[in-house]
């Protein structure tokens, strides 16, 4: 089986979690007799073994007005690339395509060579920012994505309910498909004095928080926590990991709250300082008003390091309160701030949750289990394809393609 994944983030490019699904989820399929191929936009044009998926890059250096033109532009240049290695790889079994940035590429390959898409919704516009709101080109797209889709993926049950409730999707039509965790990933030796000398003093606690400086992702309701946690841990120090627009007004609001001196907001860090940081840290909060999945409290316990999360979206159905993770109330820093006290003043509460936060890796976040799970959906939407006109008459289809393109 041959499988097309059509993404605008893969390594070294990575924005959100997608680049990180896409690598485990394909080098999980390796083993299962599923030939990987990506298209993605890349610093150079070219072909590159990435750890055994065959990854094929176009180059996106442009200029573009906005972030949207740039996606259609680079919409563009992935359909091409497409075209040219479909001749060079004698044609693929299906499209993966990967939230909305894919989905006019998907639908040309899927109407062009008539096979099927499944497509993966990592998140939605109207999720970020409120149902009917956001950017109506991007509801648009990905509400044709899902139409267009033979089957989609979703990464939790919230992400299944709001698939449905935003674009009326049959429930049949979509699969619960979780990502994969590998622990050893996120534990290793470091060096630990001389990473943590950067950041923090050596009497001093870490409560990290990681994620792009968006409203979405709450670094303020962590900013707000701030005096709370100080006034019992006066010895604690918040590391804020990511970049973003709202990196500005955070920095002001600690600094009205009189807190700035026990911050650090590093802005953007590699993947390795990051890991470093989350092994170390005392604590990891994610006060999310928005999340999906909520992969980075999965990384916090892959990493044993006890976590603190706001009770939303796949967060709320993979934490369990008191279990392996502390639940804190929605849009509250009283509750982000009394969970993280919780941990810091009780180290028998802390190990409970790190070892009970490991057993849901492994039990739940199994890549093997799951990239199984995916394998299953291809294999179902390649024996409904084979019984529809498509699927009959493939060469047939193939020949119509061949003159067409001469």
């Amino acid at each position: 089986m041959k499988v097309l994944n059509l993404t605008w983030e893969f390594p070294p490019w990575k924005v959100g979690g997608i680049a990180t699904y896409v690598v485990g989820m394909a080098k999980s399929m390796l083993g299962k007799d599923v030939e990987v191929h990506v298209v993605c936009p890349g610093p150079e044009e070219g072909y590159e073994n990435y750890e055994g998926i065959h990854v094929h890059r176009f180059k996106v250096d442009f200029p573009s007005s906005d972030f949207i033109a740039w996606v259609l532009q680079m919409n563009f240049f992935m359909k091409r690339k497409i075209a040219e290695i479909w001749k060079e790889q004698d044609g693929f079994d299906l499209i993966h395509a990967h939230d909305w940035m894919s989905t006019m590429p998907a639908i040309f390959t899927k109407e062009t060579y008539k096979i099927p898409i499944v497509s993966t919704i990592h998140a939605t516009e109207q999720g970020r920012w409120g149902k009917g709101e956001g950017v109506q080109i991007i509801n648009e797209m990905e509400y044709k994505l899902t139409y267009e889709s033979w089957k989609l993926t979703v990464l939790s049950d919230f992400m299944k309910w709001e698939v449905q409730d935003l674009f009326g999707v049959p429930k049949d039509k979509i699969w619960v498909i979780p990502p994969g965790m590998n622990p050893w990933e996120h534990q290793f030796n470091y060096d630990y004095w001389g990473i943590r000398n950067k950041f923090v003093a050596s009497h001093e606690k870490i409560i990290l928080f990681i994620g792009r400086m968006f409203p979405q992702k709450g670094c303020d309701i962590l900013v707000g926590a701030a005096q709370s946690i100080l006034s019992q841990f006066p010895n604690a120090k918040f590391i804020c990991v990511g970049e973003g627009f709202g990196r500005m007004h955070y920095t002001d609001l600690a600094n009205w709250l009189g807190v700035a001196h026990k911050f650090f907001f590093t802005g953007f860090l590699d993947d390795y300082k990051v890991k470093c940081l989350m092994q170390m840290a005392d604590v990891l909060v994610v006060p999310s008003r928005q999340e999906p999945t909520g992969l980075v409290p999965l990384e916090g316990m892959c990493a044993k390091t006890p976590v603190v999360v706001a009770g939303v979206g796949g967060m709320n159905h993979n934490i369990d309160h008191d279990y392996n993770g502390f639940k804190a109330w929605t849009e509250s820093s009283e509750s982000i701030a009394y969970g993280v006290k919780k941990i810091l003043s009780d180290h028998n509460y802390a190990n409970w949750l790190v070892e009970n936060g490991i057993k849901t890796i492994y039990h739940k976040f199994d890549w093997n289990k799951n990239a199984q799970i995916m394998k299953d959906c291809y294999v179902q939407v390649l024996e409904e394809w084979k019984k529809s006109d498509w699927g009959k008459n493939p060469e047939k289809l193939k020949a119509k393609v061949e003159i067409s393109e001469n």
